[in-house]
């Protein structure tokens, strides 16, 4: 699971906005479709420095390219570090955020970007403002590469209704006017530069599980061409998806979508095409919203190859002509999580691409168009809807930057490594 492993930083990716609207959205029609600016609020936290140690990369190891990707250099990464997202700001500017701390890849160099501190990242906005919660999530800091500021319950913030030992996948999201939104999987919550608004699940008309074993994740996505910020919920428990909250948008009055066909389920992931229509994974459905007609098309997935069924979709990226290429987790018996399958939905057709997959993958699109599946067991090119197979090498996180080029991180001979893409793709 991203981040899983799902991050929520959604994402991841990366940076949202958002253009208030005004707009109610009203009754909706329903066809299922068979497949044929800075706080001064008082600090009273303050992240205390610890050590962490960072092993040097060994200059013996030989880095290799694969297809059009060269090597950049090598991370020293602990081995207790986790990976939580990678942004590729532009050509020669990297972030990549783990849960100990903040890189900056510039002109050759690695640099740690945030101070050390205690309390848990959450996620950065375009600002390159990196945002931390304190350990009892009283209180939330954000570093803007100078300075600390804090703000508690005097600016509106409350610690989410969550147990105390119950874990949190926090998700971020920006909008238009720069406001920033966080996610913890019980409310949404949003930064005016002086103040919090917290929306609980009364405010959203979702409702949020209690039992104890089961876990909330709300995943926070912009979407620039409605305006929209949109908020995602799945409940888990340990052999997979558990239902959900389903999917809710805020057109910059109030929530929406709590009377949508979308308004229950696990709800994993959102994206726009060039058109404006918004695709959406709940469950094992793929959903198109146009939100201009109100209109809303389902077009449930195929039965997966060879046996069980799918719980959930866990990628939805769309290429240049706006067909999604979704990637569906199959279960079987007590569980999920055994198998991944990739399909080409064309608005009338699914294609299988490749075969079943033994971990989560994810598709980007580069400049040319070109399709690459990065996975935890190798990358691959899409030829035809099929993949062809380019390295072994485990990829942990690929970026795109603002030019379509991509950077992918991963591991080789022990070393964690950044690779490039050529400019010829």
């Amino acid at each position: 699971m991203l981040c899983f492993q799902r991050l929520i930083l959604s994402a991841l990716p990366v940076i949202s906005l958002l253009t208030a609207c005004t707009a109610q959205i009203p009754s909706t029609l329903v066809a299922t479709i068979m497949p044929t600016s800075t706080t001064t609020a008082r600090s009273t936290f303050t992240p205390t420095a610890i050590s962490i140690l960072t092993p040097s990369p060994s200059p013996t190891v030989s880095i290799p390219t694969f297809a059009s990707f060269q090597p950049v250099m090598s991370i020293g990464l602990a081995a207790s570090e986790h990976v939580l997202n990678m942004v590729a700001e532009s050509e020669d500017i990297i972030w990549l955020l783990t849960d100990q701390r903040v890189m900056q890849y510039r002109q050759g160099t690695w640099t740690d970007y945030l101070p050390q501190f205690s309390g848990a990242i959450i996620g950065m906005d375009s600002n390159h403002r990196a945002w931390v919660v304190s350990d009892d999530r009283t209180q939330v800091s954000v570093w803007d590469g100078s300075t600390w500021t804090t703000t508690g319950q005097e600016a509106g913030w409350e610690p989410p209704l969550l147990g105390d030992n119950m874990r949190v996948n926090w998700s971020l999201a920006e909008d238009a006017p720069g406001n920033v939104w966080l996610a913890d999987g019980n409310d949404v919550r949003m930064f005016d530069g002086v103040k919090w608004k917290v929306f609980g699940p009364d405010d959203l008309g979702m409702t949020i599980t209690k039992e104890e074993d089961v876990f909330s994740e709300t995943t926070l996505v912009y979407l620039k061409t409605s305006g929209y910020m949109w908020a995602l919920n799945c409940h888990w428990i340990g052999p997979g998806p558990f239902g959900g909250g389903g999917a809710r948008w805020y057109d910059g009055r109030a929530w929406q979508g709590s009377d949508s066909p979308v308004a229950d389920g696990c709800a994993t992931v959102v994206n726009e095409d060039g058109s404006g229509n918004v695709w959406l994974g709940v469950d094992n459905n793929l959903w198109r919203f146009n939100p201009l007609l109100k209109d809303w098309k389902r077009y449930p997935a195929l039965e997966p190859p060879e046996d069980g069924w799918f719980g959930f979709i866990n990628d939805l990226p769309l290429d240049a002509a706006g067909d999604p290429w979704p990637e569906l987790i199959r279960c079987g018996g007590a569980s999920c999580y055994t198998g991944n399958v990739r399909y080409h939905f064309t608005g009338t057709e699914w294609f299988q691409v490749g075969d079943i997959g033994t971990d989560d993958s994810f598709l980007y699109f580069d400049a040319n168009g070109q399709g690459w599946v990065f996975a935890s067991y190798g990358v691959f090119r899409i030829i035809e809807d099929q993949l062809e197979p380019v390295t072994d090498l485990p990829v942990l996180k690929a970026a795109a930057d603002p030019s379509g080029k991509l950077w992918v991180l991963g591991f080789y001979e022990g070393e964690t490594v950044l690779w490039t893409q050529s400019p010829d793709g």
